[in-house]
């Protein structure tokens, strides 16, 4: 049997607010690579093509009004259901997908996640899957000497805060607000492995993810800092950036302690097979 190999997902999130001057529209035409316009901004956002995505779509709730269907319509009936210019109007989550699955499994596996956390709760969901593929880059920046990643595919998940009903967006964002709690937060990221383990086992897969980050698992590794695109855009021109310092300086850190961290891996390992191998023998009785 192969080793089984443990990893922590990779989870973000971030707020997207008026009080901030950011925008429900910029943020899907950047992760779409379309064109849409922000109402309350009176601005319109121009996608360019992304050689990067490899799908995106609009989940909406089963009583959703049918003109909801299209992206603009939608779009503009959010901005009319928020009256503050200090609103908090959605939520947007960055989730790392398996490369142990394909393209079909992944979108699968990212239409299910989001139907059984948000859809079917009465939340709409925009969904953007892109490759990650240094070279797809939609400024095709040759990122690849300062982040060493070669494929890193992702989806973008914008969860408004208010839930649809049959005639539009409800008045209230009473549910919407329990995703702004940790306690939220930290059942999302566990639900996230829980459904990537259930396909690694359904498909024979030796991978196993954890929603325990690399210190909460007791492993000397340090995640290395999310970079952005004006940050890749720097230094793949050549200019140095703190962030691309503090990089290159975790990364550094992790080569020299990976001995170290090979070890606790595979201790690690070793207990999540020891626990499976129970459980059949368990089942086998």
């Amino acid at each position: 049997m192969s080793p089984m190999q443990i990893k922590s997902i990779s989870l973000h999130a971030k707020y997207v607010s008026r009080g901030k001057n950011q925008s429900v529209a910029y943020n899907m035409s950047y992760a779409q690579g379309k064109t849409y316009t922000d109402k309350f901004y009176r601005k319109t956002f121009y996608g360019h093509n992304r050689n990067d995505l490899v799908h995106g779509e609009l989940l909406l709730p089963e009583d959703a009004p049918a003109e909801y269907h299209n992206t603009q319509t939608f779009l503009d009936a959010l901005n009319d259901s928020e009256k503050r210019k200090d609103a908090l109007m959605a939520i947007n989550y960055t989730l790392a997908l398996p490369n142990e699955l394909d393209e079909a499994e992944r979108l699968n596996l990212a239409r299910s996640f989001v139907q059984e956390n948000f859809v079917k709760h009465g939340h709409p969901v925009s969904i953007a899957i892109h490759s990650g593929l240094a070279s797809e880059h939609p400024k095709a920046l040759k990122v690849q000497a300062a982040t060493e990643r070669l494929n890193n595919p992702h989806v973008h998940i914008l969860v408004p805060l208010r839930i649809v009903g049959a005639h539009g967006f409800l008045s209230t964002k009473y549910q919407g607000r329990s995703m702004c709690q940790k306690k939220f937060l930290y059942q999302l990221r566990k639900n996230w492995a829980d459904r990537q383990n259930q396909i690694f086992e359904r498909h024979g897969i030796a991978v196993r993810m954890t929603a325990h980050s690399y210190k909460d698992r007791g492993i000397s590794r340090e995640p290395t800092p999310h970079l952005g695109p004006w940050v890749e855009q720097q230094e793949a021109a050549g200019i140095k950036t703190e962030r691309g310092e503090q990089y290159r300086q975790v990364l550094a850190a992790n080569r020299k302690n990976s001995r170290k961290i090979e070890a606790q891996l595979r201790h690690e390992s070793e207990l999540i097979m020891e626990r499976e191998n129970e459980r059949e023998i368990t089942f086998e009785r």
